[in-house]
């Protein structure tokens, strides 16, 4: 039987052979990175859909962040959110939308677009899908493979959150300065 200890993130030196490469591309992991190191062959088949999700996705990064941190706030993921709420500064979300995002209440004062993509993140969390008017509203702003992207990104984080929060992983000292490194696992 597997103990949630040995579900903690694992210290670079400890990571299997298979994973030398990508841990020496990573440098100093993040918290998330080493406790999928417990699982070589998923968290190499992972990178290569985050790798996606986080440099190859159609939508702008600062659309991406709304849903990200209203996934967060929902999943109430406080590893995500920390990681995110500084992310979503340099992609140009303000500290207040920042702050609104992280409320119960539907913000208020987001463009249409903004307003959609919020929903979706809504109706994801408490319907498991974008309810059409949503839907339909959404592409009058992106495209059908930009919302796929969305909807991809919503349901990877969700993921995450379901990781993170089930074993407990500790939220990384963002002092360390984690880039969004772009690994190759092709």
């Amino acid at each position: 039987m597997i103990t949630p200890i040995e579900l903690q993130p694992l210290a670079p030196e400890h990571w299997d052979v298979s994973l030398h490469d990508l841990r020496d591309q990573l440098g100093a992991p993040p918290n998330l990175h080493a406790t999928l190191a417990n699982h070589p062959e998923l968290f190499k088949a992972w990178m290569v859909f985050r790798n996606h999700m986080v440099h190859g996705v159609s939508v702008d990064r600062r659309d991406l962040e709304i849903v990200i941190l209203r996934t967060a706030h929902h999943a109430k993921s406080d590893y995500e959110w920390t990681a995110h709420a500084e992310i979503a500064l340099e992609y140009g979300l303000s500290s207040d939308e920042i702050e609104q995002l992280d409320q119960a209440a539907q913000p208020t004062g987001w463009s249409d677009k903004d307003q959609r993509l919020i929903a979706a993140a809504d109706e994801c969390a408490e319907h498991r899908q974008i309810l059409s008017g949503t839907r339909d509203a959404l592409l009058k702003h992106f495209h059908a493979q930009q919302l796929l992207d969305i909807l991809f990104t919503i349901g990877m984080y969700t993921t995450l959150a379901l990781m993170l929060k089930t074993l407990d992983v500790p939220v990384d000292d963002t002092t360390m300065g984690f880039s969004e490194e772009n690994v190759d696992q092709s």
